[in-house]
């Protein structure tokens, strides 16, 4: 047997920090404890592989070059990854316990690593040659303050290295390399809350460093930072004239409440020595403007200087939960955030867009449950998946045709977004399925219309007339739980006709009516099972007294009895399993997935019913919650779907040799 993988959803950790993005455009984010792999250049072909490793949450990512990258975690462990040549896989080429506590904020420049952690330090690391050690050259204390963002650059018309710290403290501190160590340079006050985000725009030519801070009180600054002269004191700001900053001046009367004061503009400078090499430079910082910042809505703004120039996303609302972090692509034309769900949304300047003519559109991107994923479940034709989490959405995923190239996976539809945590969902026809909550209610959902038009343009599959008598679409009423009917359509925002649904769509129109609700259960459900033939629902709730759970194989012999005909040992508790049907040989396979997160294959003949171990294979780092064999899959190439606590919901190809 032969393993591949067709389909990844897996979502981006809550942290700012848990992304980046290579030069040559792969995207690389912690999802859960495991490192996720997205290569933007190919267009919209989503996660192509994820990379255990860390034990804790991941929480920091930063690339160092093209083949490495630095990642930490909120265990205090942090790991330096190289890609092979040979191979292009991702292997951990060092790791290191850099604090005790979580790791919060992360920097990189050439050889030299910045941690900061909740343990109040920030400490600075010495990239490690081959077969060497990760060297700590030096901790700073930050008095009980917690490091939120770190940013590492060059000084202009210097080698000499400036460390910007923002945290708790709403100061920006500045640390350069003089000699040996790092010292404290400048405090930066102005910032009126917590220091969340801190990135540096390298010069150009002689011209300035520029430092971009953004701040908790919903504003960004930004720090000029340039050799200083002292003509300078003489002679104005560039591009600061003194029409321009009254102009400025007076737009912050916008800003705040009169009986505060209002925020405040400062052109304070802090001119500072720089020792490097026995020579000595002066350095000179100087805030220049101060611009609205991005909130944590449905909405992400690009700005220029002293100007608002683009927004994307959707206007108003905390529906979505808003943004998490952003990446921007390095030609620029390409800019990506995840938000607090864990999915991805993506725009890309059109090629013909001037910079005084800008076009942007929204492109294909990534996703998957934000915590384990409990089931998954095929349709009777296996043209759709259903799977279901605790993050309280079922989603329907299926496979697209493309015009070059085999069919693509992607999530289809979100059909129930919940109030309790969804534990199982099941097909009970093509566009019918029913699912449990931690809750005592079965409930029963329909496709609306909307989902079998999209479904047909897209080529996925094919519906008969009757099929398309349905309502348009769903809506979740004010205070209420379950989905009703939208015999209009009227929706916030308006559904695709061409293409898949995006993240922002998924998660406001493309939800399912609610059609039945079934009663019956004391206690909470916790499992759900339907018959081959899908007339019957099977269902369990929590009970008050503990029962035995094992998996053992059962065979019927000639008087009706079931007998044991074999027991099959495990390293590790069996979590789940799935039988396929007998091939032409006659041949069938099963699935059975671990606590550790593994998935064994065994075969066994109809005329000798001895199962024998094909292969093992390290799927997940979880366990293994669910395993769903595809209806209708050849038998050289047989697909199966594994979901686990790990958070990830795959689709593998078994090539049966």
């Amino acid at each position: 047997m032969n393993i591949s993988t067709a389909y990844i959803a897996a979502s981006t950790n809550r942290f700012s920090g848990a992304s980046d993005v290579t030069s040559e455009g792969i995207v690389i984010f912690g999802s859960s404890n495991l490192i996720g792999i997205w290569d933007i250049s190919n267009d919209d072909e989503g996660i192509s592989m994820t990379i255990p490793g860390h034990s804790g949450a991941i929480t920091c990512v930063r690339v160092i070059d093209s083949h490495s990258f630095v990642s930490a975690d909120d265990k205090g462990e942090a790991r330096i990854w190289k890609k092979t040549e040979s191979t292009s896989q991702w292997t951990s080429f060092a790791k290191f316990s850099a604090h005790k506590q979580a790791i919060c904020a992360l920097a990189v420049l050439d050889d030299w690593i910045a941690t900061g952690s909740s343990d109040a330090t920030v400490k600075l690391w010495k990239l490690p040659q081959d077969g060497t050690a990760v060297e700590n050259l030096q901790t700073i204390s930050l008095s009980g303050r917690y490091p939120l963002a770190l940013a590492f650059a060059r000084l202009p018309q210097s080698n000499s290295l400036v460390l910007a710290i923002g945290g708790t403290d709403k100061n920006i501190q500045l640390w350069t390399r003089s000699e040996t160590t790092f010292v404290q340079s400048a405090v930066l006050g102005g910032h009126e809350d917590w220091v969340r985000g801190l990135a540096f725009c390298p010069p150009e030519a002689e011209g300035p460093l520029i430092l971009a801070s953004g701040s908790q009180d919903a504003t960004i600054r930004l720090w000029n930072i340039e050799v200083y002269k002292k003509e300078m004191i003489s002679r104005p700001q560039e591009g600061l004239s003194d029409d321009l900053l009254d102009a400025f001046e007076e737009s912050l009367g916008d800003f705040g409440i009169a009986d505060e004061g209002g925020r405040q503009i400062s052109l304070k400078r802090h001119i500072l020595s720089v020792k490097s090499n026995q020579e000595q430079s002066n350095i000179n910082f100087m805030a220049p403007v101060k611009l609205n910042a991005i909130y944590t809505d449905t909405s992400l703004h690009v700005n220029r200087f002293l100007s608002h120039t683009l927004r994307y996303g959707d206007i108003g609302g905390q529906r979505l939960g808003g943004f998490v972090g952003g990446v921007w692509r390095l030609d620029g034309d390409e800019v990506l955030a995840w938000g607090w769900s864990g999915g991805w949304r993506r725009w890309r300047r059109k090629p013909s867009a001037t910079d005084d003519d800008e076009v942007w559109e929204e492109g294909g991107a990534i996703g998957g449950h934000r915590g384990p994923v409990k089931s998954v479940d095929w349709s009777s034709t296996g043209t759709f998946l259903i799977s279901s989490g605790i993050d309280q959405t079922t989603r329907i995923h299926g496979a697209v045709p493309q015009v070059n190239g085999p069919a693509t996976w992607y999530e289809l539809g979100r059909p129930q977004v919940h109030g309790y945590d969804i534990l199982g969902s099941v097909f009970l026809k093509e566009l019918k399925f029913a699912s449990i909550a931690d809750e005592k209610v079965l409930r029963i959902f329909e496709a609306p219309r909307r989902f079998v038009d999209l479904m047909e343009i897209l080529h996925v599959s094919q519906f008969s007339e009757n099929e398309k008598n349905r309502p348009m679409g769903a809506s979740v009423p004010p205070l209420g739980l379950s989905n009703k009917a939208d015999a209009d359509g009227a929706v916030t925002v308006a559904a695709p006709e061409f293409r898949r649904p995006f993240e922002g769509e998924l998660a406001s129109v493309t939800l399912w009516p609610e059609v039945e609700k079934v009663f019956g259960h004391g206690y909470e459900s916790i499992a759900l099972a339907t018959s081959s033939s899908r007339q019957y629902i099977a269902s369990a709730c929590k009970a008050l007294s503990p029962e035995h759970a094992v998996v053992k194989i059962w065979g019927k012999d000639n008087a009706d009895n079931w007998p044991c005909v074999a027991t099959l040992k495990m390293e590790e508790s069996a979590t789940a399993v799935n039988f396929t049907a007998f091939d032409s040989q006659p041949k069938r396979y099963l699935a059975v997935g671990l606590e550790n997160g593994k998935i064994l294959f065994y075969s066994s003949s109809k005329l000798e019913p001895i199962w024998t171990l094909e292969m093992t294979h390290s799927g997940h780092v979880g366990q293994i919650n669910c395993l769903r064999w595809r209806p209708g899959s050849g038998e050289q190439f047989r697909e199966i779907a594994s979901c686990s606590e790990d958070g990830t919901l795959k689709i593998s190809i078994v090539q049966i040799v």
